[in-house]
């Protein structure tokens, strides 16, 4: 995993939920909306990351509760994977970014996403 400078608090995981829940109701809203089937909608991050949040891994005794492990693993999904994630999807992402090892790390992801239409832009 690439290095990513750690940022935010508490108000990056509301900022995080916040955008999820945005991205599932403007596509649901979109989609369903008859005068829009005309239309595509792109998901754009210009500042795309790795898509994960950085945070030092549980400690040993986290195996004893694999509930902290299912939401470790969420706490981590960064706004690439949250938006990738929206059901019903995007007609397209671009995810750019910067540095070549991270856009290496979201090429990764994308392929965990086949049906999705992902441009990484370097």
């Amino acid at each position: 995993m690439t290095y990513q400078t750690s940022f935010g608090g508490a108000w990056t995981q509301q900022k995080l939920g916040a955008l999820a829940k945005y991205l599932k109701a403007y596509a649901t809203i979109f989609k369903k909306n008859p005068k829009a089937r005309f239309y595509s909608i792109s998901y754009v991050d210009a500042f795309a990351g790795t898509g994960e949040l950085q945070r030092p891994e549980p400690g040993k005794f986290a195996s004893l509760w694999p509930e902290l492990r299912a939401n470790e693993k969420e706490y981590r999904k960064g706004s690439v994977r949250r938006a990738l994630e929206v059901d019903p999807p995007f007609d397209k992402y671009v995810l750019i970014e910067k540095s070549v090892k991270k856009c290496a790390e979201l090429q990764q992801i994308a392929l965990e996403f086949p049906s999705r239409k992902i441009t990484i832009v370097n």
